[in-house]
């Protein structure tokens, strides 16, 4: 099987489970997939950048990939 490096990295709240680090994870992964093998709900999760673009939980990851997740955040 075939590794890719990427980077991730939470902010706010999720900052502190995902601090930003570069990962060794599999060829073909998805968003989804990297949430899953992260120990992260979905719905912890409320936007994600891919390479600075949106992106889905299909959204293919690739070798090089720079991840950034947002949490829910509110305020008054």
């Amino acid at each position: 099987m075939k590794m890719e490096s990427i980077s991730v990295q939470g902010i706010g709240p999720l900052a502190h489970k995902i601090p930003e680090s570069v990962m060794q994870v599999e060829a073909g992964l998805t968003v989804g997939g990297l949430l899953e093998q992260l120990g992260i709900s979905q719905k912890e999760v409320m936007l994600v950048f891919v390479d600075s673009a949106l992106a889905t939980w299909q959204t293919m990851l690739r070798d090089g990939s720079r991840v950034c997740l947002s949490p829910y955040m509110c305020g008054g």
